[in-house]
């Protein structure tokens, strides 16, 4: 697979590179036209010379096949069209939208061979056996499971979803062409026909990989969350600046492959110089865009850290906070010292999967301070978050 990257893809290994990307979702368009419409016309032909309705079902499969493989290509050209008036933030997320409609069609097809095995069961046609019949779907199989491999290498390579759409569905015909081949020997052998019930099961099966796809595209198109090690990176990164003692409220927005966006805020000492707070996060924004490939947006909160009070008061709520969870996080953690009362402010940072409230959390944290200290009122702006 490499040699073929190498042969048809310049510079195949920038797959960091916009156009590569796109050259290799041509490459897997390409293939899969060419490789489904040659498998097309041979079982379509075997299929209705032998009488076999699950060959004539797979042949059809097999155009939609090379349809998702042109629904596939035309993605990856419209991913990577510029920005324009209506689409300012670029195309990238069409490669998500195309792969959902490629995860429908997959459905589609497995409603046809389903509804064609009901069909065959009631009104039953003679079969024969056929040797080239046989051959054919072997061959079917060892081009299906090389484009699925194929494909995997692909999808995993540049990190797409819509090529991992089409490498789901040649694996679904693998084991469609797999369990026809076993049902003409059984019928050979046993003289019982079962082509229409593994027609039947093979459609259940295009059924779960069809959702399965659509599920991980639709996500995508809500929203998907990074990574965990993404943000573990680009924290780490972050946090490797001098001046710098915390990050928060870090969101990743992705436009697809062709643009990343993200914004975060930078915990810096309020005795640092303000020209000198600006120059770092130009430097911090300049770097993720260079190491992260993404457009940053960095608000700074500066944070007194020599009051004693404060940061005994901020270190018994933070012990608080992580009985309740670990995962939590405290941040511009405030004292703000009045004529007759203080106030404690801070924002807190409750893990996406929490199962407690925002403000259960706040809540718990404020009667069990309360217990230590009750001279102080707590103001807590809760947000959901990554952690």
């Amino acid at each position: 697979m490499n040699f073929i990257f190498k042969r048809f893809i310049k510079d195949y290994t920038n797959t960091s590179d916009p156009g590569v990307r796109v050259a290799y979702g041509t490459l897997s368009g390409v293939v899969g036209i060419i490789c489904n419409i040659a498998l097309f016309v041979s079982k379509l032909l075997i299929g209705l010379m032998s009488g076999w309705i699950s060959i004539v079902a797979d042949a059809f499969n097999n155009i939609t096949d090379a349809a998702t493989s042109i629904l596939s290509l035309i993605g990856f050209k419209i991913s990577n069209a510029p920005p324009d008036k209506k689409h300012p933030f670029g195309h990238g997320r069409a490669e998500y939208v195309y792969g959902f409609v490629i995860s429908i069609i997959i459905l589609i097809v497995a409603y046809g061979l389903m509804s064609n095995s009901f069909n065959e069961i009631l009104n039953p046609e003679e079969e024969h056996f056929s040797l080239i019949s046989v051959v054919i779907l072997l061959i079917s199989v060892f081009f299906k499971l090389f484009m699925f491999l194929f494909n995997m290498k692909i999808s995993k390579t540049i990190d797409s979803q819509t090529i991992k759409a089409v490498a789901m569905d040649c694996i679904s015909d693998v084991f469609s062409s797999l369990s026809i081949i076993i049902g003409i020997f059984i019928s050979y052998f046993f003289n019982v026909s079962i082509d229409a019930y593994i027609g039947i099961l093979v459609s259940i099966f295009i059924v779960f990989t069809g959702i399965s796809s659509m599920k991980e595209t639709y996500n995508l198109l809500l929203g998907a969350p990074p990574s965990p090690e993404l943000i573990k990176s680009i924290k780490s990164h972050v946090m490797s600046y001098d001046k710098v003692i915390g990050v928060h409220d870090l969101i990743l927005h992705s436009y697809g492959h062709t643009l990343e966006m993200i914004t975060l805020h930078l915990e810096i000492p309020c005795t640092v110089d303000v020209m000198k707070m600006h120059d770092i996060v130009s430097q911090i924004e300049y770097d993720l865009s260079e190491k992260f490939r993404c457009s940053a947006v960095i608000r700074i909160d500066p944070v007194v850290i020599d009051d004693n009070q404060r940061n005994h008061l901020r270190s018994q709520i933070m012990t608080i906070a992580k009985n309740i969870n670990p995962r939590l996080e405290l941040h511009n953690f405030k004292l703000i010292r009045g004529s007759s009362d203080n106030k404690i402010s801070f924002e807190l940072i409750v893990p996406l999967d929490d199962k407690l409230t925002n403000d259960e959390i706040k809540n718990k944290i404020v009667s069990e301070f309360k217990k230590l200290d009750d001279k102080h009122t707590v103001m807590i702006t809760a947000k959901r978050g990554y952690s």
